[in-house]
């Protein structure tokens, strides 16, 4: 039996995680960030021209995500898929809360998903069925079992959204929980095999 993850102590692993990254960030010279924020401007454009700008690596509230998780209306024949996953917490809370099938989280900033994994990997590793990877949901394919869809990232826009709804529709999904462009809300679309 794998050892249960603390959701809380993982969410303050990110939070001192982002606070060292905040203070390396900001000893940089006002040159050297304003290159970086044009280069990861216009790194964001190629996902979504449509996206505002947000601090895209900041974990959410475990209260926020134990209301994603009750609108999924979860059970354990689900497979769950996360996009813009974080720390993956709240694919880890809908496995030990509802033990569900399977959960496949992904997450796009590679120092995040690395700085998860390794306090994952001290504190008793990843469930089986869960699945933690970094890259965007342009880079893979959403298997055809994804029966739910959570993307809380309210920073993007309605390109983003009509994107994975299409990725989506071949897919068993159907709900997919989002906040786009609604920071603090969750919005759920109903969808029939998919298909909205």
């Amino acid at each position: 039996m794998i050892a249960l993850i603390d959701i809380e102590a993982l969410r303050n692993n990110s939070l001192a995680w982002l606070q060292r990254g905040e203070a390396e960030h900001y000893e940089l010279s006002r040159e050297e960030r304003r290159k970086e924020m044009t280069w990861y401007n216009e790194q964001v454009q190629k996902y979504d021209a449509d996206m505002k700008w947000a601090l895209y690596c900041y974990p959410n509230k475990t209260e926020y995500l134990e209301r994603a998780i009750k609108f999924l209306e979860l059970n354990e024949d689900d497979v769950l898929l996360d996009i813009g996953a974080g720390d993956g917490r709240l694919s880890l809370m809908a496995i030990q809360q509802f033990n569900i099938k399977q959960a496949i989280a992904i997450e796009w900033c590679d120092k995040w998903v690395q700085a998860t994994n390794e306090y994952v990997s001290e504190h008793g590793g990843f469930p089986e069925n869960m699945t933690y990877k970094q890259g965007t949901y342009q880079d893979f394919e959403f298997p055809e079992s994804v029966t739910k869809c959570v993307f809380l990232a309210h920073h993007n826009g309605e390109i983003t959204k009509l994107n994975i709804l299409k990725k989506l529709s071949r897919t068993n999904c159907t709900l997919f929980v989002h906040n786009f462009m609604k920071q603090g809300e969750l919005i759920g679309e109903v969808l029939k095999h998919g298909k909205r």
